[in-house]
């Protein structure tokens, strides 16, 4: 039988004393009384007495609060186990998330193996137990901070997508020391906790993490404590002075972020005049064409080229892959100025663009005739010797343009994304 909510039916607080309790019923009575039997007056005025008589009485009023004490736990509990069941059934986290977060969360964890799902489970609910944010998008999960610099990004969960079938863990790494978020040696603390508990494949800017069998939910724990003591340790930035265009480079009339902006006046400071003047033609004739130009760290200038959509099956869907198309490198040690080309685009592990074939070769020929190209075993490019003159940066320019425009065509609206129907 349920329990009936005396206080709700005398409208007094749960902590009402006697004179208050007295008072509403006797309120209540003078509304109600005069009701012929059977009618909805006589009903509720049943259940005014009976709600005084036990209020009224403080032992019954003690075992009446245990009892509705115990019936809102069970209640509670209930939609907990419910709760609990449906996130089980749908592989998802314990966390705060809306519809559409539970949406994307969803997609991403059906990409993966069972050990994974577990491994990002356990990652999402501890970031938010240390309140933090966790940001969801079509390609990844973010783990964000909540406090000290709101929003700043220090590590993303991947499906395996892409590049090889091993979802990644990518975190932040030497992009963490810029901006003013984390100090040099909370970074450094990072960084040795990270590797001491995972092997790690490090880039310029972040380092990832493969989740394959030998990375468990206990490693995962671990890394938490890592990423955590690190939020722990971010600071507000302060304010950024504008950015003041070094007068001795040439000129960049390209849309980029600050940081990339900021990366790339210091990868041209690196280079010698000559060098400059080619990065800048080919800089401003992609960005002028609409590709996409990236900077995240100085050294390298990555050209990128979006590809059309593909069908990734009903767990992702369509997807438009990003990838570095030329990488323009400033001189480091002993290594000078060159251009990584990316090659094998329609074979091997990433055939990003098998849709356009003799466009591809034709690009590839190209560039196999500039001066300064050579191959050192599975780096394709182009060494910026004298040799590589205006005109060859124009005939690479134009030869990568070409290329752009033919893997466009497949993103028209007249034609279906590759794999669809």
């Amino acid at each position: 039988m349920a329990l009936l909510d005396y206080y709700g039916i005398l409208q007094v607080a749960e902590d009402a004393g006697a004179d208050v309790i007295r008072a509403a019923y006797r309120a209540l009575a003078a509304r109600l009384a005069g009701g012929p039997p059977g009618s909805q007056a006589a009903a509720e005025m049943a259940l005014a007495q009976e709600a005084h008589m036990v209020l009224s009485d403080p032992a019954m009023r003690a075992g009446y609060d245990e009892a509705r004490r115990q019936a809102i736990e069970d209640v509670h509990e209930s939609r907990e186990a419910a709760r609990q069941r449906w996130l089980e059934e749908h592989r998802l986290p314990n966390i705060r998330m809306t519809p559409e977060q539970a949406g994307l969360i969803g997609q991403i964890l059906a990409a993966c193996p069972a050990q994974v799902c577990d491994v990002c489970r356990t990652i999402m609910e501890r970031w938010e137990r240390a309140r933090q944010i966790v940001d969801p998008t079509a390609a990844t999960i973010g783990l964000k901070l909540a406090a000290g610099a709101p929003g700043y990004s220090v590590a993303g969960l991947l499906p395996p997508v892409g590049r090889g079938n091993t979802a990644l863990i990518v975190l932040g790494w030497e992009s963490l020391r810029r901006g003013g978020v984390f100090a040099a040696a909370d970074v450094d603390r990072f960084q040795a906790a990270v590797r001491k508990l995972a092997s790690t494949e490090v880039t310029e800017s972040s380092a990832h993490i493969r989740m394959d069998a030998a990375f468990t939910v206990n490693h995962a724990r671990e890394l938490l404590r890592a990423l955590a003591a690190l939020a722990r340790a971010a600071q507000t930035p302060g304010p950024k002075p504008d950015l003041v265009w070094d007068q001795s480079l040439p000129p960049l009339n390209v849309t980029v972020g600050r940081i990339s902006l900021e990366n790339m006046q210091e990868t041209l400071r690196a280079c010698v005049p000559r060098v400059r003047d080619r990065y800048a033609l080919l800089i401003n004739g992609w960005g002028q064409a609409g590709g996409t130009i990236q900077c995240s760290s100085p050294g390298r200038i990555y050209l990128k080229l979006e590809t059309a959509s593909r069908n990734l099956g009903p767990n992702i869907g369509y997807f438009a892959h990003k990838f570095t198309l030329l990488a323009l490198v400033a001189p480091k040690n002993h290594h000078e100025a060159r251009i990584d080309v990316d090659w094998n685009l329609t074979e091997g592990s990433a055939p990003y663009l098998d849709y356009i074939p003799e466009a591809v070769d034709h690009f590839q020929a190209t560039v196999a005739k500039l001066p300064g190209y050579g191959q050192r075993g599975v780096v394709h490019s182009i060494d910026l010797t004298d040799a590589f003159d205006e005109p060859a940066a124009q005939a690479l320019l134009i030869a990568a343009l070409d290329l752009k425009a033919a893997s466009d065509r497949f993103k028209s609206p007249l034609r279906p994304p590759l794999g669809g129907k």
